[in-house]
């Protein structure tokens, strides 16, 4: 199988957060985007999206409000199909050609600034084939959920979503076994019963420092 390469040299987007602390919890999974949810209606709609920057921006960080969220890694933001080659259509994803977050690694850790309710992202691999993937939900050291998921790299993404309820989600790792990292969409959050922000999620974007960060994705699918 043939691999493509994109090259680009883009900001680098960056902003920090900090951690919360933790009670004990019970948690449910969510399969799809239009699940319904103990606190907050229906997933896709009862959630606050995270808005990812313009195509080819690099980044380590998103807000959406007081929200912030830290990747432990630099992700660049893609299209479907102009430079991600694939994703699932619905009832599996929101939309067959979002925006999405190309993580070059095998795994990263994800940090809320505030801990949510709910918190969840559509994953593909960025190899071909099936490849398994695990999300940890935290508070803390605390685990609060996982979900083990066999993902398809060809049209295959899949929703990796958690509600907690007593004990908040404040930490997210993610690790699989596409040796070329994956990519992630439509990454939502909901605070709690009482105080979930619903649609439409109004992401902001802050651009620390002017120099150049200059960013290489290597082994994404070839799109042919």
């Amino acid at each position: 199988m043939a691999y493509g390469r994109w090259k680009c040299n883009f900001p680098l987007l960056l902003i920090t957060a900090c951690g919360l602390s933790s009670i004990p919890a019970s948690a449910g999974v969510i399969t799809q985007p239009g699940d319904s949810t103990t606190c907050c209606g229906v997933y896709d709609t009862g959630t606050t999206l995270f808005l990812l920057p313009a195509e080819g921006n690099t980044f380590s960080s998103l807000a959406s409000g007081a929200q912030t969220l830290t990747f432990g890694n630099t992700l660049v933001s893609a299209l479907v199909p102009s430079s991600w080659a694939t994703w699932s259509s619905p009832p599996n994803s929101e939309s067959s050609t979002p925006a999405v977050a190309y993580d070059p690694a095998i795994s990263d850790t994800l940090t809320l600034s505030q801990p949510v309710a709910i918190f969840g992202f559509e994953l593909e691999p960025a190899d071909f084939g099936t490849h398994s993937y695990t999300v940890d939900y935290y508070n803390g050291s605390t685990l609060l959920g996982s979900i083990t998921i066999g993902v398809e790299g060809n049209a295959g993404a899949r929703l990796f979503a958690q509600e907690v309820s007593g004990n908040l989600i404040n930490k997210v790792t993610v690790g699989g076994d596409s040796s070329d990292g994956f990519a992630m969409a439509n990454l939502r959050f909901a605070l709690s019963s009482s105080t979930s922000v619903p649609e439409p999620g109004s992401g902001v974007l802050i651009l620390l420092g002017g120099a150049l960060a200059s960013f290489r994705l290597f082994g994404r699918k070839n799109k042919a």
